[in-house]
């Protein structure tokens, strides 16, 4: 199926969710792997050894302590690195990629929405500083949500576009089927710890890719710091990424998790040399920045890139 079809369809598959008369829709042959960005499924990238990019030496071996962790090419179709890339863990914050995803394909990002009680009854930090009552719009709110981690702004956008969060997450599974992601469940619309709820490094990289279709959050992503307001001006939020990282200028954006049960989490998209995209996903790290930031550099230093 052509990319651009397939979007639509997806999008079609959660709209009709949404209307309450939800009808399974076939997006794809479900024998075959879903493909993303690449072009490729995540399962049948090749290791890079004999076509470009390959190794120029193999005498230098990289030991992460994360428990997962994955590396391609985006654009050579090519797998750099990996360790445990199928093992079940944890998403936390990274499920706001998806959750972005949904938003992006459901709702007017221009429409502007009420803050209610219920939106922030026993949300956690990261938060936004969103107030009862408030009015702003679904950009703003996505702003909050993909560059504070804000779990206030993921809980006001999962009722606003969906109706609640219940139906929200329905919608977050229907897409995570869609999209081929066979071992992803998502519980909630901030990747908060819950029951049930996982991802692999080899989904993630999926989602991450399939985020960058998206307009809006391919912008987001790449944010260091932003500033919103609310529709009538009259209170500001200012937001700040937590990933130190972006200060590297080889590091173009992405999504930081973290919660007791996932430790940390990272997603980076990174400029390779010229011509190349490259994608890192850190799973389970003490030190997130620190492991996706040596990984990157044995990428950088240990392959030939034509």
């Amino acid at each position: 199926m052509h990319r651009k079809q397939q979007t639509l369809s997806i999008a079609s598959a959660l709209l009709v969710a949404l209307s309450g008369s939800f009808v399974p829709i076939a997006i794809q042959d479900s024998s075959q792997p879903y493909r993303g960005v690449s072009g490729l499924s995540i399962s049948t990238l090749p290791m890079a050894k004999e076509a470009p990019p390959y190794l120029r030496d193999f005498s230098t071996p990289l030991t992460l302590e994360a428990a997962s962790a994955l590396a391609i090419d985006i654009t050579a179709h090519r797998r750099l690195y990996e360790k445990s890339p199928t093992e079940k863990r944890a998403t936390a914050s990274l499920a706001k990629l998806m959750t972005a995803i949904v938003v992006e394909s459901i709702a007017d990002l221009a429409s502007v929405v009420q803050v209610l009680q219920e939106d922030l009854n026993g949300v956690p930090t990261p938060v936004m500083g969103l107030v009862v009552g408030e009015k702003i719009s679904i950009e703003s709110l996505m702003r909050g949500m993909l560059v504070e981690s804000a779990n206030d702004a993921a809980s006001v956008l999962a009722r606003t576009t969906a109706g609640s969060q219940e139906r929200f997450v329905e919608l977050m599974n229907l897409m995570a089927g869609a999209m081929g992601l066979r071992d992803t469940v998502f519980k909630n619309p901030t990747g908060l710890d819950e029951e049930g709820e996982f991802s692999t490094a080899d989904d993630l990289s999926l989602l991450a890719e399939e985020s960058l279709r998206y307009e809006k959050i391919s912008k987001i992503v790449r944010l260091k710091s932003d500033t919103v307001t609310s529709s009538d001006g009259t209170i500001i939020h200012y937001l700040r990424n937590s990933n130190r990282l972006l200060e590297d200028p080889r590091v173009e954006g992405m999504k930081t998790g973290f919660t007791d049960q996932a430790r940390g989490n990272l997603i980076l998209l990174i400029a390779g040399p010229p011509g190349h995209l490259l994608l890192t996903v850190v799973l389970g790290s003490e030190n997130r920045e620190a492991e996706s930031e040596k990984l990157m550099k044995w990428i950088l230093d240990s392959y030939e890139f034509d």
